[in-house]
């Protein structure tokens, strides 16, 4: 129950930071949300505490980038022409009616 509880929590935080910095330019909520929701915790310290500030703020942008690396090369990926598929690798399910 106490892992649900915290969880339920830790999304209510992470809304309430969206809200809070919903006004804010596009470029300037991600990093003014990751702020918001670090703060919001704090006052929950006993319950929510897993890193200090600079360490959290450090992770989370490192995780940002890494998703925008991602997503990047998945672009890519799908922007590639696929490679012609021989007619005797279709299966019939893949066959065009």
């Amino acid at each position: 129950r106490g892992i649900i509880e915290r969880n339920a929590m830790r999304y209510f935080l992470a809304l309430r930071a969206d809200m809070d910095v919903s006004d804010l330019p596009l470029e300037q909520q991600l990093e003014a949300r990751t702020r918001r929701w670090f703060t919001l915790t704090e006052e929950y310290h006993l319950q929510l505490y897993e890193l200090d500030e600079p360490e959290y703020l450090d992770a989370k942008r490192r995780e940002w980038q890494n998703q925008l690396t991602l997503q990047h090369e998945n672009d890519v990926r799908m922007a590639a022409p696929a490679a012609a598929t021989p007619a005797s690798d279709v299966s019939p399910a893949q066959t065009p009616r």
